[in-house]
């Protein structure tokens, strides 16, 4: 599953709002290209990998996705729309997971990427844990597929953001950045965290 992908988040609203001409979404587009790079070399021992997109952005320009990440995907792939951070508040979601778990050689793990790793990837990723996982689903977060922006790999400026404080706890901030914070929750929740799955399902 590919989360919010979308031109809004690299090049379009979103990231002129955050910086993107001074390289703050590099980490987002250096994941949608992997994303692309995966999906273009497919090991054929995954075999046909059912796909799904998010979208939060419906209209113009901010809900298309770059045109190297269209390029590599099935014509036919779904998407559904992620109203919130998390993707489990979509009915259709819910939907396409339960009929991918209940096919005969049913799916009992979920890769996610997209972006950003600290907002919806962090909170969809252990919500669909927390749903399916008690029925056989192992939600695994793939690093290599997520992005965020640049100072959320800054242990500094989480320590500065009292979002992060009241969401975390101040002790817990403590020398992490925003990501490595997102990381330990999902970690916490019982998702799988790694650094490149389809590379070898290299643990974080």
């Amino acid at each position: 599953m590919l989360i919010d992908f979308q031109r809004a988040f690299l090049d379009g609203a979103w990231a002129k709002q955050h910086g993107v001409a001074s390289g703050e979404m590099r980490p987002i587009v250096a994941a949608a290209e992997r994303a692309a790079s995966v999906l273009l070399g497919q090991p054929t021992s995954f075999g046909a990998m059912p796909i799904m997109t998010t979208r939060c952005y419906l209209d113009g320009p901010d809900s298309e996705l770059p045109p190297f990440l269209v390029e590599c995907l099935p014509t036919d792939v779904p998407f559904v729309h992620k109203p919130t951070m998390d993707v489990m508040k979509s009915a259709d979601f819910t939907g396409w997971m339960e009929r991918q778990m209940d096919e005969p050689e049913g799916v009992e793990v979920l890769v996610v990427g997209g972006c950003t790793t600290t907002s919806c990837v962090r909170v969809s990723s252990q919500a669909i844990q927390r749903h399916f996982g008690p029925n056989g689903l192992q939600v695994v977060v793939d690093l290599s597929l997520c992005g965020a922006r640049v100072t959320n790999y800054c242990a500094q400026n989480a320590q500065q953001d009292i979002g992060l404080r009241q969401l975390f706890g101040s002790e817990m901030v403590k020398g992490r950045s925003a990501v490595e914070l997102a990381i330990l929750q999902m970690e916490r929740a019982g998702v799988q965290v790694v650094t490149d799955f389809f590379a070898g399902h290299k643990s974080h």
